[in-house]
């Protein structure tokens, strides 16, 4: 037992490790490709959750396999939610200043969805905000064009439908808490 805990925590720091250099190298351009950020967000944030997880079922003689699934949609979730934070909340409540990824060259799943919306000349118009300090016009027509097509809607339904995954793997355990952390996660204002 102690050496399957040992594999799994060693296995996520690997996965930790291979998602930041995913994450840098994405950011090196616009990224649209949602599955490519949801490989990244898996390794870089949900496989620390995901091995805590499934250490504890290890420990306790729960299924690890079930466990691993609620650890892993807890991590892709709090990784979303904290994204969409990162465009909702102002710089006082978050700590650090607002929309400051876009700047940072992180294209998370909010501005990927925001894209996919957007006419050919709005596209042109997102990407060449990218990696680039914001005037406030260049924020406010962000922040209107993720209001006009309902991105964080959008972008929390996703979140939702991966924390669906994740109670749906522990149901049988029939435990509020666990139900309860990942409401907080999706609920959460900062």
């Amino acid at each position: 037992m102690d050496k399957e805990v040992a594999y799994t925590v060693s296995s996520a720091v690997t996965a930790l490790s291979i998602g930041e250099m995913i994450d840098i190298e994405l950011s090196k351009s616009f990224n649209t490709n949602q599955q490519s950020y949801m490989d990244m967000i898996d390794k870089k944030t949900a496989s620390l959750l995901e091995a805590s997880t499934k250490s504890a079922a290890i420990i306790s003689g729960k299924n690890t396999k079930n466990f691993a699934t609620y650890g892993k949609s807890l991590g892709l979730c709090f990784q979303i939610v904290d994204d969409i934070l990162d465009i909702t909340q102002d710089s006082e409540t978050l700590g650090k200043p607002a929309m400051n990824d876009f700047k940072e060259g992180k294209t998370t799943l909010s501005y990927m969805l925001l894209y996919d919306e957007l006419s050919d000349d709005d596209k042109t118009k997102l990407r060449s905000y990218f990696k680039k300090e914001l005037s406030t016009d260049e924020l406010n027509w962000i922040k209107e064009n993720i209001k006009k097509h309902s991105i964080i809607d959008k972008t929390r339904q996703i979140a939702k439908n991966l924390a669906k995954d994740g109670l749906n793997a522990i149901k049988h355990e029939q435990n509020k808490k666990l139900f309860d952390i990942i409401q907080d996660i999706l609920n959460r204002e900062r």
